[in-house]
Order: C-alpha cells, then structure tokens, then sequence
C-alpha cells in the first residue's frame, strides 16, 4: 500500500484541489490511486476543489470526505481559513465499499439503520470508518450550532448490524 497527504491554501478552490491532489500523489509515489480522503474548510468552494481533484485523479477514484474547521498535516496546521488536504492511497489489495445517506438532520438513528442497511453482511465483518455531518443546524448571531449527535446515529446502526 502506498500513501500520501497534499495541502492547499491556493485562492481559486479548484487549483487547491489540484495541487493537494497532485502533492498527495507526488508524496506517496502514487501513480493512480484508489480512495482519496478530502477536506477543506468552509471558505472553499466544495465543488471546484472537488473537481480540481477529480482532473487530477480521474473519474474512477472513489473521494470521500467534507467540509472541516481545519487542516492538520505533517507539516501543517490550519484554521478557518482557505485550507485544503487531501490523502490519497493506492492499493490493490483493500477493496472499498462505500456508503451514505441523507436526513440526519431529520432524525440520527434512522439515518444510522439505513447506512448500516446498505452494508452487506460480509463487509461489516471488515473495518468500517464513519463520517457524518456534526452541523444539525448552522450558528446564527444570536445562537450556536447545533450539533448532531453521535449516539442515536451509532444506536441506529447497531440495531440494524447482524449480531452474527
């Protein structure tokens, strides 16, 4: 396996997904890689540096990620700001199968039954990495944000997983 991380605070959010893509393949030795993990903060164009990447890694690498509060790499650290990174692995031998679903704002436990559900029995005997929106509701100047929260999510989920 072959791995690499790529970081960007280019202005134009589609060159910062370029170049994170580029350096992460660059800093892996990887010639075409298989999942790429992507992140970027809020002040990035999610769809360009989206698509920057995609020129970068071509159409049939599987991306994953979301918007963060910020970056962390080897050699960087950054927040709340037009930051980028993006991990990139090759590896023939690890199959991926990846899952989402929508309405967690609607209601966390259904939305955890469902990702699980739309898992076969064979792969959940694999490891499995979870990544969900935390924002329920976005900060106002007058009130926080609210969260969602982990455990009905989780609930929801081991409800729905075989106990095999």
């Amino acid at each position: 396996m072959k791995a690499g991380i790529g970081y960007s605070k280019a202005d134009d959010s589609y060159d910062a997904g370029v170049a994170a893509a580029r350096t992460a393949n660059e800093d892996g030795g990887i010639k075409k890689a298989d999942l790429v993990f992507a992140f970027c903060t809020a002040l990035v164009d999610h769809d360009a540096f989206y698509s920057g990447i995609r020129s970068v890694v071509g159409e049939t690498t599987q991306i994953i990620g979301g918007s963060a509060i910020g970056v962390i790499t080897n050699n960087e650290l950054s927040y709340g700001d037009n930051s980028t990174a993006v991990a990139s692995i090759e590896s023939p031998e690890i199959n991926y199968d990846i899952r989402s679903v929508g309405d967690l704002k609607v209601d966390e436990e259904m939305a955890g039954k469902l990702v699980a559900e739309r898992f076969s029995n064979e792969s959940l005997h694999k490891l499995m990495l979870l990544f969900y929106d935390s924002i329920k509701t976005e900060a106002s100047e007058t009130s926080p944000p609210v969260l969602n929260a982990s455990l009905p999510l989780l609930r929801g989920m081991e409800n729905s997983l075989s106990k095999d």
